[in-house]
């Protein structure tokens, strides 16, 4: 569905300023140690490595993974998140690295369709697999009440409001 539709933007030449994918928001812990990362990923991003790694590795933020056109979105996630006091860690691939191989645990999702098609496009994960072992029902049933839903909710409240902005709307 969405290659199909970026497709269709991108021949049409339509104008989209942000796109915003939620995948896998809804689990957060703060327990130490139920944050891992992908292998080979502190070589690439140490920044955002060091930031899971100072937080012991905790399972307590959303991740942001965006392309380098999604910058001025980025920032107003930023600024949501930080505003309602979501722990948020930002993570901006390279544009040389947009169709690596090295990246292809950050490409999992929708937003990847609009990368492809040279639109800009941010990934809202709780990062799913690297700190769920339910995901896709891995280690027992996915289910709501393995969830943090306040956390969920916050993760739209933030983009709500960098959505809003994207748009123009007053704050």
């Amino acid at each position: 569905g969405s290659m199909a539709y970026a497709d269709r933007a991108r021949s049409g030449n339509d104008a989209i300023d942000a796109y915003f994918n939620f995948e896998m928001i809804g689990y957060a812990t703060s327990e130490p140690n139920t944050q891992t990362l992908p292998a080979g990923f502190a070589a690439f991003f140490q920044d955002a490595a060091e930031e899971v790694e100072v937080n012991e590795y905790r399972g307590d933020f959303i991740g942001a993974i965006a392309d380098p056109q999604s910058a001025s979105a980025m920032l107003a996630l930023e600024h949501h998140a930080d505003r309602i006091g979501l722990p948020f860690v930002p993570l901006t691939v390279p544009a040389d690295l947009l169709d690596s191989i090295v990246t292809q645990d950050l490409r999992r999702s929708d937003h990847a369709s609009f990368w492809a098609n040279q639109y800009p496009g941010i990934m809202l994960t709780d990062t799913a697999n690297f700190r769920y072992d339910r995901y896709h029902c891995m280690a027992g049933e996915d289910s709501v009440d393995q969830l943090n839903l306040p956390f969920a909710a916050n993760v739209v409240r933030a983009t709500v409001g960098a959505a809003a902005e994207a748009l123009g709307l007053p704050r």
